[in-house]
Parts: structure tokens; C-alpha cells; sequence
């Protein structure tokens, strides 16, 4: 369920924000009218160790150049209780703390096992 759940929304995200060309998955915006100071630095929010339901409540972060970035989750509901969360920066499970994605093969998912556990 949550699988099609996270594919709707990631679908709705590339409509609304396609068209410019570049990467569906993380956009940036223009900094607009001074509210950009009070989103957490994309740095400190997919920093290893941080809270992964601090990445899952923060959707935009503040970029090194003052552009407001966007990187959508996505999200396996596991059979123990956790969800399972990532997005092109890293992943994790809520409740836990989020992590670089360090596969051999180079995809920006989580861990095979992990991924099979849990989808």
C-alpha cells in the first residue's frame, strides 16, 4: 500500500514541478521572500545520524547557494512496525537514524536486504 502510496505522490511532485527539465526527484527553487533562513541546511538534514523522521518531516532544505531543495521520500511499510525511508541523499527507518547510501553498485537505495525485508 505505501509503495503505491509514495508513487502517487512522487507522480504528483514531477508534474508540478517537471517541465524545466532536470532531476525529478530533487528540485530547487529560488530563495523567495526571506523565509528560506528558517528551513535547516540540506547539509544538517541528511547529515549520518540525524533523525529519520526529522528528514521525513522536512521535505525542503536550505541548499549551500540559498536555494530552497526539495528531495521526496519514499517509503516501504515493514512487517516489524518501521518504515523503511530514503530518498537520493540517504535513508533510514523511522523510528532511527538516516544514513549515506554506501551500496557497491552505486544505486541510491537502501541496502538490498533491507529492501527486501521490508517490500
Amino acid at each position: 500500500m505505501s509503495r503505491w502510496w509514495a508513487l502517487g505522490i512522487f507522480a504528483l511532485i514531477a508534474v508540478g514541478c517537471g517541465g524545466g527539465g532536470g532531476d525529478l526527484v530533487s528540485q530547487t527553487q529560488e530563495p523567495g521572500d526571506g523565509q528560506t533562513a528558517s528551513l535547516m541546511a540540506c547539509a544538517d538534514l541528511w547529515a549520518p545520524g540525524q533523525d529519520t523522521r526529522t528528514v521525513i518531516d522536512n521535505s525542503g532544505c536550505r541548499g549551500e547557494d540559498g536555494r530552497v531543495v526539495f528531495a521526496p521520500v519514499f517509503t516501504y511499510d515493514c512487517p516489524d512496525g518501521r518504515l523503511l525511508v530514503w530518498n537520493d541523499e540517504g535513508w533510514g527507518y523511522d523510528p532511527g537514524t538516516w544514513q549515506a547510501h554506501e551500496r557497491a553498485d552505486g544505486q541510491l537505495v537502501p541496502p538490498q536486504a533491507d529492501l527486501d525485508a521490508c517490500g
